[in-house]
């Protein structure tokens, strides 16, 4: 019987503050960056500060229950998030969202897919991007505290 080697989905999260699980939520609440952050989004700090704990602890889990997913977290701001693995690449867009009663949803922002064999220098180009983000989050102290917690 031969075994396929799954290759793996990365997945990098936001966590703009360096705390434990529990606290996230309520470290994002106080932090500046996260509020300015919500206003670009149209959203309120809390419900914000919320939906960065909730993406945590959801791919987190996510992570532990399929081996091929990689879940990273970074610091820095994003501007766009993406999925990917070997041959894929979905993108999502963070844009400004025009404030309440403007005409976009803060849960509806734009994003885009690819593969490597339809889109191949596209897929290349993003690809390399978000590359460099993992290789920043694998080098942080986070990221490093994270996957010694996972393979606990």
């Amino acid at each position: 019987m031969r075994v396929t080697k799954l290759k793996p989905l990365y997945v990098l999260a936001w966590r703009p503050v360096v705390k434990d699980r529990e606290e996230l939520a309520e470290a994002c609440e106080r932090s500046p960056v996260v509020q300015a952050y919500a206003d670009v989004l149209s959203q309120d700090v809390d419900a914000h500060a919320g939906n960065i704990a909730f993406a945590w602890d959801e791919w987190q889990k996510l992570e532990k229950k399929y081996q091929a997913i990689e879940v990273y977290g970074y610091a820095p701001i994003p501007t766009l998030v993406g999925v990917w693995n070997d041959q894929n690449l979905l993108i999502e867009a963070v844009p400004w969202n025009a404030p309440p009663g403007g005409q976009r949803s803060p849960d509806g922002r734009p994003a885009f897919s690819m593969n490597k064999t339809n889109q191949p220098e596209g897929y290349l180009y993003f690809s390399r991007w978000f590359e460099d983000l993992l290789k920043h989050a694998l080098q942080t102290e986070q990221s490093v505290v994270d996957r010694k917690e996972r393979d606990d």
